[in-house]
């Protein structure tokens, strides 16, 4: 559904700069309705996608084939696009192509110091798994 989101809005259903902050919009609160950002969304996928961000289970869409189900139905609707609107790239596709760098960019200091841990933990385990492995030395000579 966060996907689902993302891809018609250029953005996620909650945003905030506190982790702390953020988990709770996500206890607490509802997802700003997708049309708010994406006015030309058709209301029936706005449906769609707010039913499979439902905080209860029993609200969501009870298979992933039936929510592709009402995804199709929803964009049945005839399409009608204003003269040269296919030729312009949506709001949303632009924000696609950030580069790895300009999300890095946007990181605050602890999420980039959370990142180099990670991959200094990952490092190390390669590390030690390599060494671990060289430890036996030749197991040729073992054989009896």
């Amino acid at each position: 559904g966060v996907v689902l989101y993302e891809m018609v809005t250029g953005r996620l259903p909650f945003e905030d700069e506190s982790p702390l902050s953020l988990a709770l919009k996500h206890i607490n609160e509802n997802p700003t309705p997708p049309r708010r950002y994406a006015p030309d969304l058709p209301e029936a996928v706005e449906a769609v996608i707010l039913q499979v961000l439902a905080k209860e289970p029993s609200d969501r869409f009870p298979t992933a084939r039936a929510m592709v189900d009402a995804l199709k139905h929803a964009w049945n609707g005839p399409l009608l696009l204003p003269i040269g609107a296919a030729s312009r790239p949506a709001r949303s596709l632009r924000s696609l192509s950030q580069t790895i760098g300009d999300r890095m960019a946007s990181f605050s200091g602890w999420q980039k110091g959370l990142l180099a841990i990670g991959l200094l933990v990952l490092l190390l385990i390669g590390l030690g798994g390599t060494f671990l492995l060289g430890w036996g030395g030749d197991s040729a000579a073992l054989a009896v």
